[in-house]
């Protein structure tokens, strides 16, 4: 996060919803608070102000400094990679890599080292078998997919990796496979 003040209360209350579901507190809602004109002047919590939100929400941040640096390392290093994975966030101190398309799925198994025949992207079996086993050998960690479908086509969604392992992944694919 940056240290730049938000502009406006409703991306103030956008903010704090993020940090509070990344922070395991669901409980809270945030909602922006209209006041007359439209505007919306305030965030509902017990009515907090934006600045009060903002701050609250790096306080949060902070204590999960750890796991953000990572996801935002992970995003980066993705991109760089030319890896169309958009999806990457923080949710309940754990990273989340969101929806892969087949083919991208199978250039990162690729890149961990996958051993199998590629370019089977329409497959989402081989796809997730070379994915999975890959990712255990780089990482240690177990990698959990399940096979969506999204505008008529077959996404895997990863499910939450821890960051020891997101770290792990991470050294993997700035480095080499450590395999």
């Amino acid at each position: 996060m940056s240290n730049t003040t938000l502009g406006a209360p409703a991306d103030a209350a956008t903010e704090l919803t993020r940090v509070f579901r990344a922070a395991c507190l669901r409980e809270l809602t945030v909602l922006p608070t209209p006041v007359d004109g439209g505007e919306t002047a305030n965030i509902t919590l017990s009515t907090v102000g934006p600045e009060t939100a903002l701050q609250l929400a790096r306080l949060l941040r902070n204590a999960l400094t750890r796991t953000h640096r990572v996801a935002d390392a992970l995003r980066d290093t993705f991109e760089g990679l030319g890896l169309d994975v958009p999806d990457v966030h923080v949710e309940n101190d754990k990273v989340l890599l969101g929806s892969l398309s087949l083919s991208t799925a199978d250039q990162l198994a690729t890149l961990l080292g996958a051993h199998g025949e590629r370019g089977l992207a329409t497959d989402a079996e081989h796809v997730t078998g070379r994915l999975c086993a890959a990712f255990k050998t780089e990482t240690g960690g177990v990698l959990r997919t399940e096979a969506v479908q999204s505008g008529g086509k077959t996404a895997l969604l990863m499910k939450a990796i821890d960051v020891n392992t997101a770290r792990h992944l991470l050294m993997s694919l700035q480095f080499g496979t450590l395999s």
